[in-house]
């Protein structure tokens, strides 16, 4: 499994048999069967008590998945490579909300 490339519908079936106890709102979506017993046959996912939930291995699958940092931005200043710290620029500034820039006094 090393370097496995995960599909979104995949996670959702593994975080969905990890924390829910009801039976996965798509059960009968053609790809879920296969996706399911691919997911028991590499040792996420098990069945127990009638439906699929996590395995140990599961469990530490999805709390590595819960423990991913966000990804942060970096600007380099192409001048010499090196990074520049938002925080220390000066009063000119985007606005999320409004997407747009403003100036703002120090």
């Amino acid at each position: 499994m090393s370097g496995r490339h995960w599909t979104p519908y995949q996670l959702e079936i593994v975080l969905h048999h990890t924390f829910s106890l009801a039976r996965f709102d798509r059960e009968n979506a053609p790809l879920y069967p296969k996706e399911r017993d691919h997911l028991i046959e590499v040792g996420l996912l098990e069945w127990r008590d009638g439906i699929p939930k996590a395995t140990e291995k599961g469990l530490v699958f999805v709390e590595m998945l819960l423990q991913t940092p966000v990804p942060r931005n970096v600007y380099l200043d192409p001048r010499d490579g090196k990074e520049i710290m938002p925080e220390k620029l000066g009063p000119l500034r985007i606005e999320p909300e409004s997407g747009g820039l403003t100036w703002k006094q120090p």
